[in-house]
């Protein structure tokens, strides 16, 4: 019973692996150039579904400063963000797990543009950009995060 329930599962995600399950928001009058960046990563995933953390934000550094950006190295958000010694924040977030019956991992991406915006006493998020995807990955997610962060940085420039 278990192999068929596993055979049929593989039926059914393979074609959800090759579907985009997404939505995208950028503001269109949004240029990146000259803007203070600093770029945090949020690792959610378990059971190797991810291993190139550092890689992924390392890319994401490189190309957010050939589009113009000035990139701050911090190692907080919240410090970050509130010490006001970057005007931005790239948050690159990925949750996701291995279901053991296939060995398949699952889960959901995640990159967001914001920027703290002081009204008052409050300090609200602004988002200058708000991506989000869930997908079905046959060994892990490395690839893809190069690939989708690539794919929405451009729309920084």
């Amino acid at each position: 019973m278990k192999k068929l329930f596993a055979n049929l599962l593989f039926l059914l995600a393979a074609p959800v692996s090759a579907q985009n399950t997404h939505s995208s928001y950028v503001d269109p009058e949004f240029t990146i150039k000259g803007k203070l960046v600093s770029v945090f990563i949020t690792d959610k995933a378990t059971t190797a579904c991810w291993t190139n953390i550092g890689e992924v934000k390392r890319y994401a550094e490189s190309k957010l400063s050939e589009a113009g950006a000035i990139i701050i190295k911090s190692k907080s958000m919240a410090t970050s963000m509130l010490n006001r010694n970057t005007e931005f924040a790239l948050d690159i977030t990925l949750q996701a797990q291995r279901w053991e019956p296939t060995g398949w991992c699952y889960g959901h991406m995640s990159m967001n543009l914001t920027k703290p915006v002081i009204y008052n006493t409050e300090i609200l998020i602004g988002f200058a950009s708000k991506n989000s995807a869930q997908k079905v990955k046959r060994k892990n997610f490395n690839l893809e995060m190069l690939d989708w962060v690539d794919k929405h940085l451009k729309n920084y420039d």
